[in-house]
């Protein structure tokens, strides 16, 4: 039996009040059923995907959605991030900072549930850089 693969490719007109055109392709690949697939190279395939993710990260995170973006961070002597400063220049502590992120106040920011209790994280985009870890000191 031949084996068909189709390339779909989609292209997305992205404006800004016309300030910005950006187009964002995007890429599926669909099986025929019954196809096997064989020779695959997984580790390109790996590849193609982050920079796909890492270039609708950079669109994302260029648009300016109006809210506050956090720039840098305070630690204790553990490591622990126990409070955020914003680019307006608010500063804020942990529970602040949570429940801002839970209302969807704060850019680029996650919050999830682990080790029970919430957490705070940056939107995993694959970018280190822009990690609250990686982020300066205040």
């Amino acid at each position: 039996m031949k084996k068909t693969f189709i390339i779909c490719l989609n292209i997305e007109d992205l404006t800004d009040g016309g300030q910005r055109n950006n187009n964002r392709a995007r890429f599926f690949v669909v099986k025929k059923w019954g196809d096997e697939v064989k020779d695959k190279d997984f580790e390109k395939i790996y590849e193609q995907y982050k920079a796909q993710s890492n270039m609708e990260s950079m669109n994302n995170h260029n648009i300016d959605d109006g809210k506050e973006q956090i720039v840098a961070v305070r630690k204790n002597d553990d490591g622990d991030l126990i409070a955020f400063k914003t680019n307006t220049g608010r500063e804020l502590d942990y529970l602040t900072a949570l429940e801002e992120a839970k209302a969807g106040d704060l850019a680029n920011i996650d919050v999830f549930h682990k080790y029970g209790r919430d957490i705070i994280r940056s939107e995993p985009d694959g970018i280190e850089d822009n990690n609250l870890d990686q982020l300066p000191e205040f």
